[in-house]
């Protein structure tokens, strides 16, 4: 995985210089972490919170401590609200056990599913859509900001998605 990580930072620094300039440098994350994660953190520790440069017109890259922040405040309704928490339990499961990575503002996107570690599409309202390995995320992030300027980045997204529904 370094090499495509490699290659989708030196593809984002060409397609998207103002998206890569915009993110910050990686950071260590805590022992126990799933690797996959742990290389997409120390590469760049995603964007400021809410940063107006995003990815496609739509997406921005989620830091390492907000990410772990909104994983922690839907784990606490447990404690704070647990009426609030059956209902999620019952209804959305997966947030207790997700971490954001690449969402546009409603929360919508690209995240990381810790029990079954890979990467899912989340659009609320429908069906998540999983996606088989990181390097298979990544193989699409490289696509997705190559072809954005020629084709448009949603077709290429729905060319992906599609066959995983």
């Amino acid at each position: 995985m370094p090499n495509t990580i490699d290659l989708f930072d030196s593809t984002l620094r060409e397609s998207k210089p103002e998206v890569h300039a915009d993110m910050q440098p990686g950071v260590k994350i805590r022992f126990g972490t799933p690797d996959d994660l742990r290389q997409w953190f120390s590469w760049r520790n995603g964007q400021p919170f809410r940063s107006e440069r995003e990815l496609f017109g739509t997406y921005t890259f989620v830091n390492y401590e907000t990410a772990i922040a909104e994983l922690s405040h839907m784990r606490s309704t447990l404690w704070k609200s647990p009426l609030n928490f059956l209902i999620l339990l019952l209804l959305n499961r997966r947030v207790f056990y997700t971490i954001p990575l690449l969402t546009d503002i409603a929360g919508d996107g690209y995240c990381y599913d810790l029990i079954r570690r890979r990467p899912y599409y989340r659009f609320k309202g429908e069906r998540d859509v999983p996606i088989p390995t990181f390097e298979d995320f990544l193989r699409f992030l490289i696509d997705y900001v190559q072809q954005e300027s020629t084709n448009g980045a949603q077709s290429v997204e729905e060319r992906f998605l599609q066959p995983l529904y």
